[in-house]
């Protein structure tokens, strides 16, 4: 005798098909976003090491009133910038892609953006070594394979996976390299700018007038270098929020869809946007 499988059955079968086919990822999703939001702040710093090493160039050449400037040698700086870059492309790149795969678009990227490789050395104070090197070497290598062949949402955990280990290397740099070398030569810079027009105020020569102007020339340097601290700071913030978020999807991401998971991923976009909202006030 045939069976007949009922109705109501198949119509359950076909239910549960499109529930596990169509996951809802919105928590997901607006995680990877708010990180990316936050991450592209790097944008907006407006300053880098090849900046500072002009700065304290031409503020020693303005000091002994000579005019070649110019000739300032900022190659080394400027090949730390470039360093610093490679590795933000590839956070930049990792996240857009977990942005695409949890709303289950089609994964695509510019990757020349991404071709050329990092190397270990130390370049106008910055040093990079092997785990960098590699870090970001795996993290690039996960894109080009999760471009090439058109990962989707049921890829999201191989991407995470595999993903997360150099992806904490990678952020965890960032942030020390902004929190400690650039806010450091920061720190360096408002020393000396504090001791040129002391100075400059005590130039028994110098009428109130121009004591007067100095001191106000002064305080608008101080503030626009301690905008770019306050700056790096909030954006270093949000650096670390993204880390622990992701940390928290990888753990979990066998649950993925849990009430935990989903409430700590929405958890974690909202400081990220609160950090984005501090970050652009102090550039207004």
């Amino acid at each position: 005798m045939k069976k007949v499988f009922p109705i109501w059955g198949l119509s359950l079968l076909f239910l549960m098909i499109g529930v596990v086919g169509c996951t809802n990822l919105k928590h997901v999703n607006r995680f990877s976003t708010s990180s990316l939001d936050g991450l592209q702040k790097f944008e907006e710093i407006e300053y880098g090491f090849k900046h500072h090493c002009l700065n304290n160039c031409r503020e020693n050449a303005f000091h002994n009133l000579d005019l070649r400037a110019a000739n300032c040698d900022c190659k080394m700086d400027q090949k730390a910038d470039q360093a610093t870059l490679k590795i933000y492309r590839a956070i930049k790149g990792y996240l857009d892609g977990l942005g695409k795969l949890s709303d289950n678009e089609l994964t695509e990227y510019k990757l020349n953006a991404l071709n050329e490789a990092l190397t270990e050395g130390e370049f106008g104070g910055l040093r990079l070594e092997k785990k960098e090197v590699e870090a970001h070497s795996r993290v690039v290598g996960l894109l080009l394979r999760a471009f090439t062949d058109g990962y989707r949402k049921d890829k999201l955990k191989t991407y995470v996976r595999e993903a997360n280990a150099p992806l904490q290397v990678l952020l965890d740099y960032l942030n020390l390299n902004l929190a400690q070398n650039l806010d450091g030569k920061l720190r360096v810079q408002k020393q000396r700018l504090e001791n040129r027009y002391l100075d400059l105020v005590r130039e028994s020569d110098l009428s109130d007038y121009e004591r007067l102007k100095a001191v106000e020339e002064y305080y608008q340097k101080l503030d626009d270098l301690s905008q770019k601290q306050e700056a790096i700071a909030a954006y270093t913030k949000a650096l670390k929020k993204i880390a622990e978020g992701h940390q928290k999807l990888n753990d979990q991401i066998d649950q993925v869809t849990a009430v935990e998971i989903k409430d700590a991923l929405v958890h974690y976009g909202s400081e990220i946007q609160d950090i984005i909202s501090e970050f652009n006030k102090i550039k207004e």
